[in-house]
């Protein structure tokens, strides 16, 4: 699809072949190449275009960033993270679909948690976009943020959790130690072994 894409000169194709191939790297564990993929297609993904829907439900170019986001946290890249987090809530405000908002607030809470600081901050808003999609009868997003979140017993734990000193602790002396912090409920990097969530 790339390389039709490319031949025809068309950017919309292009970008959404973009998006796919990174998010078949980010299948197969492949963030580098998913990385790169997404980046690319983000940057297609400008002007005009950036609040466009192509072949997607919210706005392409927040999905593929809420994506890159998550691959860049996959890499211990924070503070690209971090830029792409402000650029995505913009382009999401901009979209005004739930869709796109509610993507944009999932891939802000993988940062959070990611970096381990202001969980609690992050899943407010997230929150807020679970409630707003379950007023408007959107179950499938819904289903897709409380998937992504955990249960709501998970959601306040993790909410007591980081309102504490010893959770941030912890995750500076993981990030110190080389280890990569993983989003998510319980995933560790390739080959760590079992990981608690009892945390």
């Amino acid at each position: 699809m790339l390389s039709i894409a490319e031949q025809a000169g068309e950017t919309r194709l292009r970008a959404l072949a973009l998006f796919r191939l990174g998010l078949g790297f980010y299948a197969t564990g492949d963030y580098t190449q998913a990385t790169d993929a997404l980046r690319r297609s983000v940057e297609l993904l400008a002007g005009e275009l950036r609040v466009e829907r192509i072949g997607t439900a919210g706005a392409t170019s927040v999905i593929a960033t809420g994506y890159l986001i998550t691959t860049l946290c996959e890499l211990g890249r924070f503070d690209e993270a971090e830029v792409c987090s402000r650029e995505l809530l913009a382009a999401s405000a901009d979209a005004g679909d739930v869709y796109s908002i509610a993507s944009a607030q999932m891939a802000r809470c993988t940062l959070a948690i990611a970096k381990e600081v202001d969980v609690a901050g992050a899943l407010a808003p997230l929150e807020t976009a679970l409630g707003a999609v379950k007023a408007v009868d959107v179950l499938a997003v819904a289903q897709f943020i409380e998937t992504f979140a955990g249960p709501r017993p998970v959601r306040e734990r993790r909410h007591d959790r980081s309102a504490g000193a010893a959770g941030a602790e912890d995750g500076i002396q993981r990030r110190a130690s080389g280890t990569r912090s993983r989003a998510g409920q319980g995933l560790a990097p390739r080959g760590a072994g079992r990981v608690s969530t009892d945390r």
